[in-house]
Parts: structure tokens; sequence; C-alpha cells
């Protein structure tokens, strides 16, 4: 891994759960602690099938890099 850089390996947030912003706010304190540590990039990958979270990683500044077969990897820069 890049130093100025962090990678999420998983989020997710139960179906019940869903629709509550619990997502957004993992997200964000996520990114909070990587600025925290000197980060300035953040890099997720994401199931093309899953257009719920693209959408909310999308909302919050990510922005897809490249698919392969079933996965968007996804960045965020520029905090």
């Amino acid at each position: 891994m890049e130093k100025t850089k962090g990678t999420f390996f998983s989020v997710g947030v139960k179906e019940e759960y869903r629709g509550r912003r619990i997502g957004t706010s993992l997200i964000h304190a996520i990114c909070d602690i990587f600025v925290a540590n000197g980060l300035r990039y953040a890099r997720l990958e994401v199931r093309n099938s899953n257009k719920r979270a693209q959408k909310l990683y999308r909302s919050i500044g990510f922005v897809p890099c490249w698919t392969e077969k079933n996965i968007t990897q996804m960045e965020r820069t520029g905090w």
C-alpha cells in the first residue's frame, strides 16, 4: 500500500439497518481516520451489481478508477 493511500477492504450494514445513513457515517469516519494519519487518498472495491453502494460512494466523492470482471475500484482524492 502506498504511504499516502488508504484502502477499504470491507464495509457493510445489515439489511434491517440500511437507509439510516449508517454506511455514510462509517465511510466518513474511516476517511477521517485516514486524514488524521496523513493519508491523502482512499480506495475501495465494490461489486458491479451493488448499485446502492456505488451510489453511496459517489455521493461521498469516490469516482470509479477501473472495472474488472465483477468489481469496480473507486478512489477519492483531495480531502
